[in-house]
């Protein structure tokens, strides 16, 4: 039977979960860890705007593994791993999650684990700004920001903390998913051939492209590396763009109104009238791509549309239903094909009954930021007699450690664990080989994973392509998509 979801907690009441949790011993007993690492998670839970479904239950099963992975290895000092949480809501300022992060740090967590770019950012400001009471220093692993802002030494920002925050100078931050630019030339591919070929599927004699997106970091990504890509593919494109309200109500009247304005003759951009739209491309926070896509698809529109990243998630198809079928897009493949994706896929049925099949929501890289997690606590407590003492620069310091290229390879789950704590006892290399990729972080802390391009058929997602983006830009399209 699948677990419940852990105990959730809000800004208002995390004291008291948090009271109660570490009075209960959070899964703990007399026989169990003596030494307990505590891990802050905070998701978009229970928002309309697009709670995540399956990921907070993914935690609990990494948890749960790597605790396995540790008796199966004999013990470890001790040690044992926990999780204290908070509900980022989906907020479009996105401020509670950097108040959570402080709260629950301060409450004793030693990392943090993050969702999207727009909270992932609110945390990272913690370190940067003037009040030195809420600084983390503590590691913060994103497992679903794609912008390709944060993390980049030469972000620019009207915020000068913000600015700061995103080129990560502490070194406090690491992504977990790929950067979402690799996504912008398959995508422009594929919206030139769902209009006709050649782009100009009215034939009127002019590619135009309506590009809508969310404005903060992922839309605003997404939106800009669409745009470069289509002009270097047809440099005479005529390119709209139009942002929106992150914050903006689901079931308010926005989405009907943008879609007037994405599919007339008029180019807001350009602030000209050039003709009618070839195509339209979406990259939104997941509540407000759906609430869009349902206005769209009720208004009849005729021009192809095309979904990023965000729309890839089981929450479109539950909250359109059939409203969703036959939509398509390009994003975050669910996993990368290999024996640690083998191992997910198995552990995510036996538990919810099915396979993965949501493109950024079916918990890969949270179960790979859990798995990293862990092997940086063991490795940076190495040396020391009580691993709860661990501080989060030596989690940081030894994050950096857990791919050497000549290192053991260590796969995900317990095993892996059972596998890498002699190792790293023994101060043998390791290279952590993930679900979502190989988990290779560059210098500014970047990884390189996989995609996909996928159809919605019958209520669920159906990879049309899968493409391996490990190498760096182009990505290259397998021969088929993987089946498990």
């Amino acid at each position: 039977m699948p677990r419940p979801f852990p105990r959730l907690a809000s800004l208002s009441s995390l004291l008291v979960a948090l009271a109660s949790a570490l009075a209960a011993g959070c899964g703990s007993s007399s026989s169990g860890p003596t030494a307990t690492v505590t891990m802050a998670v905070i998701l978009d839970r229970t928002s309309q705007s697009g709670g995540l479904i399956a990921i907070p239950e993914v935690v609990q099963l990494a948890i749960d593994d790597m605790n396995a992975g540790i008796k199966r290895a004999g013990g470890f000092k001790g040690l044992g791993f926990d999780h204290s949480d908070g509900d980022s809501s989906g907020s479009g300022s996105a401020t509670i999650s950097g108040q959570l992060a402080t709260m629950l740090v301060q409450e004793g967590a030693k990392l943090v684990i993050t969702d999207n770019s727009n909270n992932t950012v609110s945390v990272m400001r913690d370190d940067y700004d003037d009040d030195t009471t809420n600084d983390l220093n503590a590691p913060i692993l994103c497992v679903l920001c794609g912008s390709s802002v944060i993390n980049n030494p030469t972000a620019t920002n009207a915020d000068p903390i913000t600015q700061e925050a995103l080129r990560n100078g502490k070194g406090w931050n690491f992504r977990v998913i790929q950067d979402s630019k690799y996504f912008a030339p398959v995508a422009v591919a594929r919206a030139l051939a769902m209009a006709g070929g050649t782009g100009d599927g009215n034939h009127d004699g002019l590619v135009k492209g309506s590009l809508y997106g969310s404005n903060e970091p992922q839309g605003l990504a997404a939106v800009g590396g669409f745009a470069a890509a289509l002009a270097a593919a047809v440099p005479t494109a005529s390119i709209e763009k139009i942002l929106h309200d992150p914050g903006a109500d689901p079931n308010g009247t926005l989405w009907a109104t943008d879609s007037g304005r994405l599919t007339d003759n008029r180019n807001e951009t350009a602030n000209v009238v050039d003709g009618l739209p070839d195509f339209i491309y979406e990259s939104s926070l997941p509540g407000t791509a759906i609430a869009f896509t349902k206005a769209y698809v009720q208004g009849n529109y005729s021009i192809p549309l095309l979904h990023g990243a965000p729309f890839g998630n089981e929450t479109a198809t539950l909250t359109l239903g059939d409203l969703a079928n036959g939509q398509e897009g390009v994003g975050f493949a669910t996993y990368y094909p290999g024996p640690s994706a083998d191992f997910f896929v198995s552990r995510y049925t036996g538990h919810f009954g099915k396979a993965p099949e949501a493109h950024e929501r079916d918990g890969a890289t949270t179960y790979d930021a859990i798995n990293l997690a862990a092997l940086a606590v063991i490795m940076a407590s190495k040396d020391l007699d009580d691993p709860s003492m661990v501080t989060g620069a030596q989690i940081r310091d030894a994050l950096w450690k857990l791919n050497d290229p000549n290192g053991e390879e260590i796969l995900a789950g317990p095993d892996g664990i059972a596998k890498a704590i002699p190792l790293i006892k023994a101060g043998t290399p390791i290279n952590y080989n993930g679900i979502s990729g190989p988990v290779d972080w560059d210098p500014s802390a970047f990884v390189l994973g996989a995609m996909a391009h996928w159809k919605i058929t019958n209520d669920h997602f159906v990879d049309q392509e899968l493409y391996d983006c490990t190498k760096g830009a182009p990505c290259t399209q397998y021969v088929a998509p993987p089946t498990y």
